[in-house]
């Protein structure tokens, strides 16, 4: 699900007293009336809802920025659901001459009131049964408008959005992140029936299919949109979206590009393997990664691991390539101007092995920079027990804010206590994970029948902070910029 922010400008530009709304008025008086949705709700007094919604144009520049996200052209049709007075939709009509436009709210008065040049294509119904044929929209728009229903009501909201809907969907919804913006939205809101924080609308979206959506969520306190949903103007889409899920789960699983590349590192540590084994390696290369266990003993597995990354890491087209292989991404998420690990790492892990075990930790915690991400780099399939956990970011970071109910525990108590919300990363040869090893992560015996390998090696940006393995110890640069080196040895003239 990606995070596109069109409107934090025109929601903070309205003040609001939320103590006054529940101190100075019978709130419950005020929201029965609101939730009439007429002339009081929309033009009447400011306890009641807008206190005079009117055309002020304030719509134009979102309308604009949408046409553009999403690439509207005329003749292009658009569908509003929650559309109100439909100062959008008029917006929309000015913004792409051609396109065809319709709105729907459950409002009488708001589409009686409407702006005259669009009246003719808004209708009265409710989000739950939208009078439109399948696949009828080329874009569907919702703003403030799905929390209004009961939460039995938005499954069949969004069921109908998509069926109208041929591909993009933006929805904005009101949301809280803590208790005192879940106050704040006690006090203000007179019409909102469902209380979500911004992971559970997560939740919610991913519970129902719907196609090409695009959410935001407002919190009750700033009105801004949740920093970590912030979209910058100047990344493409694809970018946005990559940005938008590490941040939102603190890692990302993505294809690689060059298979030829990877396919030339398997090779290198395959015909190494050969050469230290001698005799022992019976298996092609093909079958010789995820059946190591036939031929090595647990107790010659470290000392062999070893000297592989020894003789791995002697060759100097490894960290070139293996950069070459994230780049896309590492650069996306990480910066254009790099440090990265001077040695790369191999994981070589048997079934029902218990020897090489990485328990529930954060690397942070061990001195690494939390500007660090590791890119994790399977040579096999990699699922369930033969592969990593990670608990996404929101869900670490709620460990980190409440940790002294953790930190008595034993580790493997620790990982009891949380392992109903970690993640199992399914990999596959052929793709690649970045993640922040600030978030709690490791793994487990591996209870497949197949052996588990995978690299592993740490970039961040040259210029962000350093944890106890600093830059030329452990990190080296890799991608200096010109202007960064002649920065860097700028020698100050002393009168």
């Amino acid at each position: 699900m990606a995070y596109v922010d069109f409107i934090t400008k025109v929601h903070t530009s309205t003040k609001r007293n939320y103590v006054e709304r529940v101190v100075e008025y019978d709130k419950a008086e005020c929201a029965a009336v609101a939730k009439q949705y007429g002339k009081d709700y929309w033009d009447g007094d400011r306890k009641y809802g807008y206190g005079g919604y009117r055309y002020d144009g304030r719509w134009r520049a979102i309308a604009e920025k949408m046409a553009q996200h999403y690439g509207i052209k005329s003749g292009d049709k658009i569908l509003d659901v929650g559309c109100g007075k439909g100062y959008l939709l008029y917006e929309f009509i000015q913004a792409v001459p051609g396109v065809e436009i319709a709105g729907i709210d459950i409002s009488e008065y708001a589409i009686e009131n409407a702006k005259e040049e669009v009246k003719p294509f808004l209708t009265v119904g409710n989000a739950v049964d939208l009078p439109f044929p399948d696949k009828s929209f080329d874009f569907v728009v919702s703003i403030l408008t799905l929390h209004n229903l009961y939460n039995y009501e938005l499954r069949q909201a969004l069921q109908e959005i998509e069926r109208v809907g041929k591909q993009d969907k933006y929805i904005v919804v009101e949301s809280y992140r803590n208790e005192a913006e879940k106050v704040n939205l006690l006090y203000w809101q007179l019409t909102c029936q469902s209380f979500y924080t911004p992971q559970e609308w997560e939740w919610f979206f991913s519970k129902v299919a719907i196609r090409g959506i695009m959410v935001v969520s407002f919190s009750s306190e700033s009105r801004q949109v949740e920093s970590c949903r912030l979209v910058n103007s100047f990344f493409n889409v694809a970018e946005n979206e990559a940005i938008d899920q590490f941040l939102r789960e603190g890692y990302i699983i993505f294809d690689l590009e060059d298979s030829s590349l990877l396919n030339a590192i398997r090779k290198n540590i395959y015909q190494s393997a050969v050469e230290l084994l001698g005799d022992r390696t019976q298996l092609d290369e093909e079958d010789f990664f995820d059946k190591t266990h036939e031929i090595i003993s647990i107790k010659d597995l470290n000392d062999f691991r070893v000297k592989s990354i020894a003789r791995m890491n002697q060759d100097k087209s490894l960290r070139p390539s293996i950069y070459a292989l994230g780049k896309k991404y590492i650069d996306w998420l990480v910066g254009n101007e790099l440090a990265m690990q001077r040695n790369c790492n191999l994981s070589v892990q048997f079934p029902k092995d218990d020897s090489s075990l990485l328990p529930l930790h954060s690397d942070v915690w061990s001195g690494n920079s939390p500007y660090e991400v590791v890119f994790w780099l399977p040579f096999v399939n990699c699922y369930r027990t033969k592969s990593m956990f990670i608990l996404p970011r929101h869900e670490s970071e709620a460990v980190f804010r409440n940790f002294k109910q953790y930190s008595h525990l034993t580790s493997e108590d620790f990982y009891l206590k949380i392992q109903e919300k970690l993640v199992w990363l399914e990999v596959k040869y052929g793709q690649g994970v970045i993640f922040s090893h600030s978030l709690l992560h490791g793994n487990r015996i591996n209870n497949e029948p197949d052996t588990r390998w995978t690299m592993n090696v740490r970039f961040k940006s040259l210029l962000s902070p350093y944890g106890t393995k600093e830059l030329g110890e452990s990190f080296l640069p890799i991608t200096m910029r010109p202007a960064t080196r002649i920065g860097y040895n700028y020698i100050k003239p002393e009168c």
